[in-house]
């Protein structure tokens, strides 16, 4: 993780130095500063396929017929906790004007569904329970505009922006209990009468993914304020749209949700 952060800093580094030439005179280097929280990054389909078919390899248990309806959905998990290394530019003119460059890093991503018995209690002997997480980590790049406006010490700022990332290191765990299977398929059933079927007590898989992409487009909501015209605080929301691919499969919507908060230092001004 250290080495990643590290990675992270000297490439927001280059793309800040790289901006500055790329966005002109007219644009200057006005703040500097680190986001960070957790986004719900929700995806469209949720369901056992979708995850089954990013893995590079088969499992070693047949679920193509795990017999789950809607009723069976037990639970469903997003979380994204992320990193934001950012660099804003104001306009030389139009002063609340400012475009935004920013490195993601989004590390330990979660994305899970958890089936069960309809109607069943957690505590009770005949539930029957299955469960796909799968974990994973995103680097990306983020371009924004904003406009700001600014009463002394406090500012409300509204932004607009996409961003475009790389999925790496994806790894799928599936676990279950009190499951039927009957010649290496696993399902969901009242009870065992075939004789080639039998009930697992504790089922477990894991298996790698594929690596794939993702792109956004939100709006956003920042309210912050300046201690000594230098060091900024404050706090941010994040409603978006976007989609996301695995090598090999389908992309899927996304629908985001996000908060957090961030620290920014001021540069003086060289108007």
């Amino acid at each position: 993780m250290k080495k990643t952060i590290l990675s992270l800093l000297i490439c927001a580094s280059f793309l800040t130095t790289q901006a500055q030439s790329i966005f002109g005179q007219q644009w200057q280097l006005k703040r500097v500063g680190l986001h960070f929280w957790q986004d719900q990054d929700m995806l469209s389909v949720m369901d056992y396929d979708y995850f089954l078919s990013s893995l590079r390899s088969a499992p070693g248990f047949d679920f193509s017929n795990i017999g789950a309806t809607e009723q069976h959905t037990y639970s469903m998990l997003c979380e994204n906790p992320h990193l934001r290394l950012n660099a804003s530019f104001q306009h030389a003119n139009l002063r609340q004007l400012e475009m935004g460059l920013s490195l993601v890093g989004i590390f330990n991503r979660i994305d899970e569904v958890v089936y069960a018995t309809p109607g069943s209690e957690p505590w009770s002997s005949d539930r029957q329970e299955l469960s796909f997480t799968q974990y994973g980590s995103e680097v990306a790049i983020e371009p924004t505009l904003s406009y700001r406006l600014q009463n002394g010490a406090w500012a409300l700022t509204g932004v607009l922006g996409g961003n475009a990332g790389y999925l790496f290191a994806n790894y799928l765990y599936v676990s279950g209990y009190n499951l039927t299977i009957c010649e290496n398929t696993v399902s969901f059933r009242e009870g065992v009468n075939e004789p080639d079927c039998e009930t697992l007590d504790y089922l477990y898989e894991s298996g790698d993914q594929r690596n794939g992409f993702s792109g956004r487009l939100f709006a956003e909501v920042q309210a912050s304020f300046t201690i000594a015209r230098r060091f900024e605080m404050g706090m941010m929301m994040r409603r978006g749209l976007g989609v996301r691919t695995i090598n090999g499969g389908s992309a899927v919507g996304t629908n985001l949700h996000s908060g957090g908060v961030f620290m920014r230092w001021v540069l003086r001004d060289r108007y």
